[in-house]
C-alpha cells in the first residue's frame, strides 16, 4: 500500500495509542523512513489529526540531532500520515525488553542526550509532556532521539495547547504528579521528572509509578548507582520547585559523574561522543 503516490508502507513496527507506525520506502528519494498513520473511529479523527499535525510542528522547528527528524505530514484518501526518519536501533523500550537494564554509564549518555534535545524544546516553549522509554529511540549507532511529540504542550494559540476535559494525556508511569492534575498547565519541570523516571526505568528494569513517594532510603533506589541516587532523587520530588531548575542543570550533573559510573567500556563511542556533542550544545544555546 502506497501513502501520498510516495511512501510505501511495508510493514507495522510499532502501535500506540490510536497510532500505527510503518516502515517505509520512500520511492522518490529511494530511502526507508518511518510513516505513522491514524486508526481511529471516525468521531476521533479530527481531534487526532490535529495533535498529528501539532506534533509534526513541534518536531519540525527543534530541528535537533536528538530529536527525531520529520520530512512530510498530511492526509491521503482520508489517511492522515506523518513520515518522519526510521530509527534503526528500536526504541529504549525495546533495549531494556531485550538486554534488561542498560549499563549506568550508557543510561547516563541516552539522557544527557534528550535532556539537550528537551533544552531546545523548552526554549521554544514546548512541553513534552510524554517522556518514557518507548518515546526515546535510538539511531543505527545507538544515539538517542526523542520521538513522539503527539501530546505536546505548544505556546501557538493555533496549535494544541489544551486539553479537552476529563482527557488524560501521558503515561502515568513516568508523568509528574502536576501533570495528572491539570495536564494543560505544566511547565519544563514536568519533563524533568519525565526523563527521571525514563532513567529509573532504564537503569533498574522498574516501573517508576509515584517515584515522588520514595523516601530517600527507601529500598526503591537499591538499583541506582549511588552518585546517580540524589540526583534522581531531586529531579522526581514532588514539588516542582524542588527539582532542577531546568535541562541544562540536570544534564551538567550527570555529565558531571560520567567518569564515575560503571560500564564506559560498554558505552558505544559514538553514543559517548553524541553525549559530548549533545551537552555542549545545550550549554552554549542556553547561555
Amino acid at each position: 500500500m502506497d501513502v501520498a503516490g510516495r511512501y510505501r508502507l511495508l510493514e507495522v513496527i510499532g502501535r500506540g495509542g490510536h497510532a500505527v507506525v510503518w516502515r517505509a520506502w520512500d520511492t522518490v528519494l529511494g530511502v526507508l523512513r518511518a510513516v505513522k498513520t491514524i486508526e481511529a473511529p471516525v468521531e476521533y479523527r479530527p481531534l487526532l489529526r490535529h495533535r498529528l499535525r501539532a506534533e509534526a510542528l513541534a518536531m519540525a522547528r527543534l530541528a535537533h540531532p536528538n530529536v527525531l527528524a520529520v520530512h512530510d505530514v498530511g492526509q491521503d484518501a482520508g489517511q492522515d500520515f506523518l513520515v518522519m526518519d526510521l530509527a534503526e536501533g528500536g526504541s529504549l523500550a525495546d533495549r531494556l525488553a531485550e538486554g534488561g537494564p542498560l549499563p549506568p554509564h550508557l543510561a547516563a549518555c541516552c539522557t544527557v542526550q534528550v535532556l539537550s534535545a528537551l533544552g531546545a524544546a523548552h526554549r521554544l516553549g514546548i512541553v513534552h509532556r510524554d517522556l518514557k522509554p518507548q518515546n526515546v529511540l535510538r539511531d543505527r549507532h545507538g544515539v538517542a532521539l526523542l520521538a513522539d511529540f503527539g501530546v505536546a504542550l505548544l505556546p501557538d494559540p493555533e496549535a494544541l495547547r489544551n486539553t479537552g476535559t476529563g482527557v488524560f494525556l501521558g503515561s502515568i508511569a513516568y508523568m509528574a504528579p502536576e501533570q495528572r492534575l491539570d495536564p494543560r498547565r505544566v511547565g519544563p519541570t514536568a519533563d524533568i521528572y519525565g526523563v527521571a523516571t525514563t532513567l529509573y526505568a532504564i537503569l533498574t528494569d522498574a516501573n517508576p509509578v509515584d517515584l515522588f513517594t520514595a523516601s530517600l532510603d527507601s529500598p526503591r533506589w537499591g538499583g541506582i548507582p549511588p552518585v546517580l541516587t540524589a540526583i534522581l532523587q531531586r529531579a522526581t520530588a514532588l514539588e516542582p520547585s524542588s527539582r532542577h531548575l531546568d535541562a541544562a542543570e540536570l544534564a551538567r550533573e550527570i555529565a558531571a559523574i560520567l567518569p564515575r559510573l560503571p560500564g564506559v567500556e560498554a558505552t558505544p563511542d559514538a553514543v559517548a561522543r553524541a553525549a559530548d556533542v549533545a551537552l555542549a550544545l545545550l550549554l552554549e544555546e542556553g547561555a
